[in-house]
């Protein structure tokens, strides 16, 4: 399942997309693997979390 998750989503296509296409239920169960973060740009990002749950 890891290698299927991108490492970075941009924040715009990250809550674009939950809002658009996700129930509350999914949304919350995806936000166990990502935090929001900056890269190294300085762009908001969602990043991937190192250990899964």
């Amino acid at each position: 399942m890891r290698r299927a998750l991108p490492r970075e989503i941009e924040v715009e296509i990250f809550e674009k997309e939950c809002n658009e296409k996700l129930t509350k239920e999914e949304k919350d169960f995806l936000l166990k693997y990502y935090f929001q973060s900056s890269n190294c740009e300085g762009n908001p990002v969602y990043f991937l979390r190192n250990i899964l749950k």
